[in-house]
């Protein structure tokens, strides 16, 4: 849970022992791609997981490592109080009972606009922060892009409606070029 009147909790107890959780958002970002990874078994995923966050060092039994990999899968990267479960890059997965929401952002696949978007709003150059800035402030700060940004400019052509109606073709027809342009992969895991 991220709070201002608190600190980032970034440790984890496991078996009565206190231990550093690497929180960075570019491990996070590795995290997700490593857990989209096919050419792995779960059984890798789990355990090159926990040591992603955790050192290379940690070892402990199989069964507590799948216990830790499901932790962090689920109460690390969503608010106590969720119950949104998350896909393999960490976007939100539809709910039960829902129409599926439009996914309008992948970081994996806007990754040059959100890089972009943190220099033009913030000043903040990500490749220089990998490894320092945590993923929750990351979030935060991802949250909170104001809309003149390359990121915010490119969702909202995802997400706006097409014109209709007597002398809007031509403009129907820019933005379906632009949203051709800035459409994500079919696939969810893409």
């Amino acid at each position: 849970m991220f709070t201002l009147n608190y600190p980032i909790e970034d440790k984890i107890e496991i078996n009565g022992k206190s231990y550093a959780v690497n929180m960075s958002f570019d491990n996070v970002m590795r995290f997700f791609d490593m857990t989209n990874d096919d050419e792995l078994s779960d059984a890798d995923k789990v355990e090159i997981g926990v040591k992603m966050f955790l050192g290379a060092s940690f070892s402990c039994p199989f069964e507590d490592l799948e216990a830790i990999y499901n932790h962090f899968c689920t109460s690390l990267f969503l608010p106590k109080e969720s119950n949104i479960q998350l896909d393999r890059l960490g976007n939100p997965m539809p709910t039960k009972g829902e129409e599926e929401e439009e996914i309008v952002l992948c970081l994996k696949h806007d990754v040059e606009a959100v890089y972009a978007s943190f220099i033009q709003a913030y000043n903040i150059d990500l490749i220089e922060q990998q490894g320092k800035l945590h993923w929750l402030k990351f979030k935060a700060l991802l949250d909170g892009l104001p809309e003149d940004t390359a990121l915010m400019r490119i969702i909202d052509i995802r997400t706006r409606d097409l014109p209709s109606g007597k002398g809007s073709e031509k403009a129907r027809q820019e933005l379906m070029k632009l949203k051709k342009q800035y459409a994500l992969p079919n696939s969810r895991e893409e």
